[in-house]
């Protein structure tokens, strides 16, 4: 028992709490056991609270890779220490430095061309937010238009496909024939006659008139002499003079 003290006491007797012992469940969370002092049971729960505002629950800090907070700041030993560093890391980096997706990135031979202003366009941003022009945006833009064009090459071809095969059905049902005629002077018929027959008839002619007349040659040779010899010939008693 400790001293009383009537200024502090108010008449109550005061009782070491290293003479009350705990009789309550054993608590493994904070090291308390049956048995213990309220001394122990106090010093136990004041040691857990403390470690709990410098440890997250569960979280063992020695098993975090820190990585290149480690480097600039030293490595942390509690939570509080590493997320500080870590919004020390976010705050250096300087809000006003040039975005990443603003460099130039060259175009291709294939894809350069020549703006509204006559402007030869041989680069582009990745991304430009403010001016909107970009290289991911226009090749988007370029495949957009090839795939349009592909597309409408595709829908012709079906097209032609289909008259292909309607024209190639067409022909294997189809048979020409021919018209018929008349020979008026080789053999003269009012009964129409066949292409073929009349074909014949027209050889058979000119074969009975080449037998007749002679050859090509023979004829012009026949007509060169008669020319040659009107001058000696007589007419009526008259000389003809040849011209």
């Amino acid at each position: 028992m400790i001293p009383n003290k009537s200024n502090t006491t108010n008449g109550c007797d005061n009782t070491s709490s290293d003479w009350v012992v705990g009789q309550g469940p054993e608590l493994t969370c904070v090291d308390v056991c049956n048995g213990d002092t309220v001394s122990d049971v106090i010093a136990k729960l004041c040691e857990t609270l403390a470690n709990t505002t410098t440890e997250a629950s569960g979280v063992n800090i020695d098993t975090i890779n820190q990585l290149c907070i480690e480097t600039g700041y030293g490595r942390a030993n509690t939570i509080q220490e590493l997320i500080q560093n870590i919004i020390n890391e976010v705050c250096s980096h300087n809000s006003s430095e040039s975005d990443p997706c603003s460099c130039e990135i060259p175009l291709p031979e294939c894809l350069k061309y020549t703006d509204d202003q006559g402007n030869q366009i041989t680069s582009l941003p990745l991304y430009d937010g403010k001016s909107g022009e970009s290289y991911a945006v226009y090749l988007a833009n370029v495949l957009c238009g090839q795939i349009s064009s592909i597309n409408q090459i595709q829908n012709d071809l079906v097209a032609l496909d289909g008259r292909v095969t309607t024209l190639e059905s067409h022909r294997s049902r189809t048979s020409y024939t021919p018209p018929l005629g008349m020979l008026q002077y080789v053999a003269p018929t009012k009964t129409p006659m066949s292409l073929e027959r009349m074909i014949s008839l027209t050889e058979q002619s000119y074969g009975e008139t080449s037998r007749a007349l002679g050859s090509k040659q023979d004829m012009n040779k026949s007509i060169g002499f008669a020319q040659n010899n009107l001058a000696s010939l007589d007419k009526l008693n008259v000389k003809v003079s040849a011209h």
